[in-house]
């Protein structure tokens, strides 16, 4: 097998990598169905990223299927395309989103101006059978690029931004044949997502401390270093009768109030954008959003945004465990069964075919309320008495990451 058969590139309307041979290189003009990548309204009132680059590049300002002078082209557009263009990833034409990736500029014999686009097959498929790219921009699928405010933000810095905050707890894996900046990393346990007390940090910043993340206790590496340094200075001043500005200031141990119930990860487009907010910048893009033409599969979503092409979901270094951590959860949670004595099976079975998903959601509120009656609903106070237990059963309980990437991806 050649070099060049693994060569990578982008697809101009989804912007995810895939082999260059899966590729097909089209004139914008000969895209077929165009008209359905058309931008939302409503995404482009949103995003002021999308708003400066309309139309930057139009046929009509371009004269991009006219005969046309090289020289004025080429410095005209270039020019323009540079200064507006410089941090930005895509560009509009004709209210089309396009990822800069995946445009290739080319002039034919006769010294026209042509721009052509690389598409994956996936959405040359799609627009083909007249259907919307799942992954496309016309789908509200765009996350943007990252801003220079949150580029480079250490892991205390991006979880203060957080809507929500993950407790998880990720671990180095040791080993004799790599150093810990190349070990792999592992999660224990569960991730969890709870309401960060965002008025209560917004007051107390900037800080000049030690952050406790967790907002429980203070069990961290780095606070138990903190605070062991800390005694430490303590007592030597104490012994030679010496107070300074300095034991004062190392008496400030932050501890980061959140709130005491999880986030629900169910039928929550928001949970990943207030978990991640360095990953979506925006707010758009949401996994499981109900207002997109073409819904998209929660793990399809996540291989989606693994082989995105700057790979920031990828490299994150929590992204993969928190959806992984989902995924398991939903994936326990599907092969549940209720445990109930022989006699009252037939009973227990007519009774759960007999609920809606609004008796039920009505009644695991009340309970969370502490405002459950037992005669509210006779069908689920008999269901409390009859049912013993729930039986989890996952027959891969901990797939590989790989699972989630797609075939190329996990060859390569």
């Amino acid at each position: 097998m050649s070099m060049s058969s693994l060569a990578e590139g982008v697809c101009g309307i989804c912007n995810i990598r895939c082999y260059q041979r899966d590729l097909r290189r089209v004139p914008l003009n000969k895209i077929p169905s165009i008209e359905l990548l058309k931008t939302p309204e409503d995404l482009c009132s949103g995003v002021p990223c999308i708003q400066r680059t309309q139309n930057l590049h139009s046929n009509e300002k371009y004269n991009i299927n006219n005969d046309v002078d090289l020289a004025m082209v080429k410095g005209e557009a270039d020019g323009e395309v540079q200064s507006s263009m410089n941090n930005l990833s895509f560009t509009s034409i004709n209210d089309v989103v396009f990822y800069e990736r995946g445009l290739h500029c080319s002039l034919d014999k006769k010294k026209r101006y042509f721009i052509h686009c690389d598409i994956c097959m996936e959405c040359w498929s799609a627009l083909t059978k007249e259907k919307i790219p799942k992954f496309s921009v016309a789908n509200k699928i765009w996350m943007g690029d990252m801003p220079k405010e949150l580029q480079g933000l250490t892991i205390p810095e991006q979880r203060l931004i957080a809507l929500y905050r993950h407790n998880s707890c990720i671990v180095k894996l040791h080993s004799s044949f790599h150093s810990a900046a190349t070990a792999q990393s592992a999660i224990k346990g569960n991730c969890i997502a709870f309401p960060q007390d965002m008025v209560n940090i917004a007051a107390t910043l900037p800080l000049d401390a030690v952050l406790d993340v967790n907002g429980t206790n203070i069990s961290s590496d780095d606070v138990a270093e903190h605070l062991f340094d800390r005694m430490k200075f303590q007592t030597a001043e104490q012994t030679r009768g010496l107070t300074s500005e300095r034991s004062i200031q190392k008496d400030t141990v932050y501890m980061i109030p959140r709130g005491n119930r999880p986030v629900n990860e169910y039928s929550n487009p928001n949970i990943l954008l207030g978990i991640l907010p360095a990953l979506f910048p925006y707010g758009c893009g949401a996994i499981e959003d109900d207002f997109r033409s073409v819904q998209i599969d929660f793990r399809e979503h996540l291989r989606y945004l693994i082989v995105f092409r700057n790979r920031r979901f990828e490299e994150h270094y929590s992204f993969i465990f928190v959806v992984f951590n989902i995924l398991q959860h939903r994936t326990a949670c599907f092969h549940a069964h209720l445990m109930t004595l022989i006699r009252y099976f037939q009973q227990s079975a007519q009774l759960l075919e007999s609920l809606s998903s609004a008796d039920i959601a009505t009644a695991l509120v009340n309970i969370s309320k502490g405002t459950y009656s037992n005669i509210a609903d006779q069908r689920i106070n008999t269901l409390m008495k009859h049912i013993r237990g729930v039986l989890w059963y996952c027959k891969e309980p901990r797939q590989r990451f790989t699972s989630l990437a797609p075939s190329y991806l996990a060859q390569s």
